[in-house]
């Protein structure tokens, strides 16, 4: 399961793949949910340009990583919460 953790923030220098021309963040979320070996713990979505990046970190706990970045949504697995998409 996946639950958005900042709206308007990117979690940077973890992408592992990326995708364009993706719609939807739930879209993006299957692409990371078809990810082999559990490797992509967290997306990147951006729907105006339909930028979906894949990351093998999350952006859940405080880290430098996570950037402000007007238009994308930031998204990591949860397995105690529940599915929350804009």
């Amino acid at each position: 399961m996946y639950t958005s953790s900042k709206a308007n923030h990117i979690l940077i220098g973890h992408v592992i793949s990326s995708e364009t021309s993706v719609e939807s963040s739930l879209q993006c979320m299957k692409y990371c949910a078809r990810m082999a070996n559990g490797q992509c713990k967290s997306f990147n979505h951006n729907k105006v340009t339909g930028e979906c990046q894949l990351n093998n970190e999350t952006g859940r706990d405080e880290t430098d990583d996570m950037k402000i970045r007007k238009g994308y949504n930031h998204y990591y697995i949860s397995k105690t919460e529940p599915i929350i998409l804009p």
